[in-house]
């Protein structure tokens, strides 16, 4: 736990010099590997990376066509990303070779870079805490600060149940996002469902891209948010 409470420091110090003449920052949804759709959202958005912040909630990759091409992208902009179950998924992937067949094939696409992009991967955090809001893939534990939170749940929070056993059970427990008390704005991703979600002091926003839906983005401090069409269904929902 001191171990990766000094490595998320040392990792806010090296994003705070990346800040320094930025006025803008723009937060994007889950990419689920469309590239397409990512190029086209950031000419919307006309993003510029001199004066410019890009973020991403997560789930860079899986499901979608490009994966690898949304890490280039990702990685060639220096963009801020915190992990998503997606992104940790292939790294447990990395680990024992046991999982999903699209894992194998991203390895594949990969090549002999394939340790680059893990070590790339793997430096993605929890959650980034900027001065006016808070980035995370799923949402934060109600009353528990994010840094002591295991990164599993901030991975794949949907729901509070009140002791963290289920967090996905919309039919009996209230979203998160309804518990939520903090004084700073949460961006989250993660789910898809229930679209682009604004609330008074949440953002969500998934909305389905890889679904054939919208891939959207938020942009600080105009809190404007910007979308674009897929354009096609990736993957069937269900």
């Amino acid at each position: 736990q001191s171990f990766i409470l000094l490595l998320y420091s040392i990792i806010m110090r090296i994003h705070k010099k990346q800040l320094q003449g930025k006025n803008r920052y723009i937060v994007v949804g889950d990419v689920h590997g469309c590239i397409d759709e990512l190029e086209h959202l950031l000419r919307k958005c006309e993003y510029q990376n001199d004066t410019d912040v890009l973020i991403f909630v997560g789930d860079l990759i899986g499901k979608g066509p490009e994966s690898l091409e949304v890490l280039k992208l990702a990685q060639e902009e220096q963009a801020f990303v915190v992990m998503g179950n997606h992104d940790l998924s292939f790294l447990r992937h990395l680990e024992d070779e046991s999982h999903r067949s699209d894992w194998r094939a991203l390895k594949e696409q990969m090549g002999s870079g394939w340790r680059k992009w893990r070590d790339y991967i793997s430096s993605f955090p929890k959650y980034i805490e900027f001065d006016d809001f808070i980035v995370v893939h799923a949402g934060l534990i109600p009353g528990e600060a994010p840094k002591q939170s295991a990164l599993e749940h901030l991975c794949t929070i949907r729901t509070w149940d009140g002791k963290g056993e289920d967090l996905n059970n919309p039919e009996e427990d209230p979203p998160w996002y309804k518990l939520y008390e903090g004084e700073k704005t949460v961006v989250y991703g993660h789910w898809a469902t229930n679209g682009l979600n604004l609330r008074k002091s949440t953002v969500g926003l998934d909305s389905g891209c890889v679904y054939g839906k919208k891939l959207s983005a938020w942009m600080w401090p105009d809190n404007e948010v910007i979308q674009v069409k897929s354009s096609r269904e990736y993957k069937s929902p269900f």
